[in-house]
């Protein structure tokens, strides 16, 4: 079952996309959209979740800085509450590092997670969650649609 989940994970990571859902030069306000992917070590598992971005209404066209906020689930009674701090750089590659709130087996942990992505509507990322017990690696893709703004059709 695990392989197979992988297998889903990365297939998704190399879907083709006609939206920018993140575009610099569009503009859009807010995304949001599910996670979808595979979280390694103990207490592992098929990873899903959603994600919301908002951009600062900052006028730059070479980077962005927006607030991300991550509800994550994995493996089988493991889910993560993840409030970021995210720049986008160039359309489609960017970081997001912030604090995360973690119920892993009915225990509470505060952590920090960094996560890198790149893409355009499908965005393949990579997360490193640092909790006190445990560290958490996982990959999978975003996929993302705007709420508020232009939408860019290639």
């Amino acid at each position: 079952m695990k392989k197979k989940s992988l297998f889903i994970v990365l297939l998704l990571c190399c879907l083709p996309s006609l939206i920018w859902a993140q575009s610099i030069r569009d503009r859009p306000d807010l995304t949001f959209g599910p996670k979808l992917g595979y979280t390694f070590g103990k207490n592992g598992g098929f990873t899903w979740g959603i994600e919301f971005t908002y951009f600062l209404p900052i006028k730059n066209y070479d980077y962005r800085f927006g607030i991300t906020f991550d509800y994550t689930a994995w493996g089988p009674s493991n889910v993560s509450f993840h409030l970021g701090g995210e720049v986008l750089v160039d359309d489609a590659v960017g970081i997001d590092i912030g604090p995360t709130v973690a119920f892993i087996r009915n225990r509470t942990s505060i952590g920090v997670s960094g996560i890198v992505f790149g893409g355009i509507v499908a965005y393949p990322y990579y997360e490193y969650l640092i909790l006190p017990e445990n560290d958490y690696s996982s990959i999978g893709t975003y996929i993302k649609f705007p709420v508020i703004g232009k939408v860019k059709v290639l």
